[in-house]
């Protein structure tokens, strides 16, 4: 058995495989945010509730990994790092259409 977290406390419970590569889960939403997939589903054309679920995990990875680029750049910023870079910006720039 896996233990399983649902909106709320932790529970034990079987996890059972679907696809290759995939889970289901069982999850506690409140009524309205069933209803938002739903209808998210039934605007954007996606066959299921559980593909505009997918849908809002992956908007919650893109979010996170653009936070997380922009933590590293302003660590390689605050390194001097990106002023070591800064004479060599222009190099190539203009000369593409001298080639065309």
């Amino acid at each position: 058995m896996t233990t399983v977290a649902s909106l709320g406390t932790p529970r034990t419970a079987p996890l059972r495989k679907r696809q290759q590569g995939t889970v289901k889960v069982s999850t506690t939403l409140p009524a309205e945010d069933i209803a938002f997939l739903e209808s998210y589903a039934q605007r954007h054309d996606l066959p299921s509730r559980a593909a505009a679920h997918h849908a809002a995990v992956k908007s919650l990875r893109r979010a996170e990994l653009s936070a997380q680029y922009g933590d590293a750049y302003e660590q390689w910023a605050h390194t001097g790092e990106a002023a070591a870079w800064d004479c060599v910006v222009g190099d190539g720039l203009g000369q593409a259409s001298d080639h065309a």
